[in-house]
């Protein structure tokens, strides 16, 4: 008796966490191929692979539903009039040791249109948070109800991060409502906490965020600075001891 064949038997795909599996299932039959075609190769099956293509390049456009599905909008995200200090002042600013770049729009990641030399006063007249990437925070266990404002959670709910407030608060989107959220996970991003305070849960996917101002300079001049990693001006921080 000739050695039994092997066919592939394929199901439809079915959806798993968001991510596209195919289910493979392989049986015997007793007869020859008919056809006379060349053995099966499990290294290469054609028919496996053009359903796993396409399967996978839905992959974006699933995660991306479910982040909208929550309320989040799509990234780059600008946040009119907020600022990643506490005590953030407007009004006049000035250099200090070194030079600062100026962009024409915020989120500019294009050659600067201007500079502001070192020891110069300018004004700071608005402010924007562009989020590049929505932070994700997960519950590893239940969260207690945070200072009346932040929300209590069940073991596995998903916070979605948009933006830092200071002093460890954030503005999330949780179950499809936005709500100041107190951290409730161990590291960054949020401040530095002693290794004994408690924490319940995770975080997934770091917040990444860009702080921007809008500037008025000299001569009807005008722009956008990046202060996500500025230390070269003063004035932005009312709390800080000579401002």
């Amino acid at each position: 008796m000739s050695p039994p064949n092997t066919r592939l038997k394929l199901a439809a795909p079915v959806l798993k966490g968001r991510i596209a599996f195919v289910h493979r299932t392989v049986w015997r039959r007793r007869r020859r191929n008919p056809l006379g075609r060349e053995p099966w190769n499990p290294t290469q099956p054609p028919m496996l692979r053009s359903l796993l293509i396409p399967s996978f390049l839905c992959l974006p456009a699933l995660m991306l539903n479910g982040l909208q599905a929550q309320g989040l909008p799509k990234a780059p995200y600008t946040v009119e009039g907020a600022c990643q200090l506490e005590c953030c002042r407007l009004g006049q600013w000035s250099t200090s040791f070194s030079t600062v770049l100026v962009y024409s729009t915020p989120g500019d990641r294009t050659s600067p249109s201007d500079t502001i030399p070192v020891r110069t006063a300018f004004l700071a007249d608005s402010t924007v948070v562009v989020v590049r990437q929505f932070g994700i925070a997960v519950a590893d266990e239940p969260v207690p109800q945070r200072y009346r404002d932040s929300p209590a959670l069940a073991a596995g709910d998903t916070a979605y991060l948009v933006r830092y407030k200071g002093e460890d608060w954030f503005t999330a989107i949780v179950r499809g409502q936005r709500h100041d959220l107190y951290a409730f996970w161990a590291g960054g991003p949020g401040m530095s906490r002693p290794a004994s305070t408690r924490t319940y849960g995770h975080v997934a996917q770091g917040l990444e965020t860009e702080w921007w101002v809008h500037v008025r300079l000299t001569r009807g001049r005008m722009g956008w600075i990046n202060m996500t990693h500025v230390s070269s001006v003063r004035g932005p921080d009312a709390c800080s001891q000579g401002g």
